[in-house]
């Protein structure tokens, strides 16, 4: 009788193992992909291309502007970070992500006058965000396309509500071109782990009402 109860145990462990094992992807992937939203593109009044994975993101935003969707694009200045002041101060000229990012737009067919730099530095979505209402206001008839990568998108959409407490449209719009974050797979991926986890941590962040006044880093290497 005790051997039958240890094996009916071991059979049923066996298949609790063979279980997790068979839906372990399927909810890997619902992880990765809570995190992938977009809007239905409508014309609007420009295009924000938010800090990171250069050229990626402004060539993105250089095909919409070519479509039509937005008569000027605009790039933010990260903050500068110790490497900067180091290559300064040998005399190094140092290449910031927004100039990479301009003159991805240039030459991808994007007149100068069409084009917006923000000089104030930003650190985050939360600021980059920021920085470009104070410079455009918070009318509803104002509406933005803002470009990001597919993982990043939930997020940003969280953080715009939040800014502009639906106030204002922003169209949440992913690159297509960026395929650093594979919704199927990102956990075979260092860099798409780091993404997912710092999403999260963002989104924790917000929820909490972003008790530290941060909303994580948007600017991945």
């Amino acid at each position: 009788m005790r051997s039958r109860i240890f094996i009916y145990l071991g059979l049923g462990v066996i298949g609790i193992c063979v279980l997790a094992y068979l839906i372990h992807p399927i909810v890997l992937r619902s992880v990765g992909a809570y995190l992938v939203v977009e809007d239905v593109l409508k014309p609007a009044s420009a295009i924000v291309v938010l800090g990171g994975r250069a050229p990626l993101r402004a060539l993105e935003a250089a095909r919409l502007y070519k479509d039509g969707w937005a008569p000027r694009i605009i790039l933010n200045q990260p903050q500068r970070k110790e490497d900067f002041y180091a290559f300064s101060s040998l005399g190094i000229d140092f290449v910031e992500q927004y100039e990479y990012d301009r003159e991805t737009l240039l030459r991808s067919g994007v007149p100068n006058d069409a084009i917006i730099v923000i000089e104030e530095e930003v650190e985050n979505t939360l600021a980059e965000l920021r920085a470009v209402l104070r410079i455009l206001g918070s009318s509803k008839e104002t509406t933005l396309i803002i470009v990001t990568s597919n993982y990043h998108t939930r997020r940003t959409t969280a953080i715009w509500n939040y800014l502009t407490d639906g106030q204002m449209k922003g169209l949440i719009h992913w690159t297509r071109s960026d395929t650093s974050f594979d919704t199927a797979t990102w956990w075979k991926n260092r860099n798409s782990i780091k993404y997912l986890v710092n999403e999260y941590m963002g989104l924790i962040s917000y929820w909490l009402g972003f008790p530290l006044g941060i909303a994580f880093l948007s600017f991945p290497q």
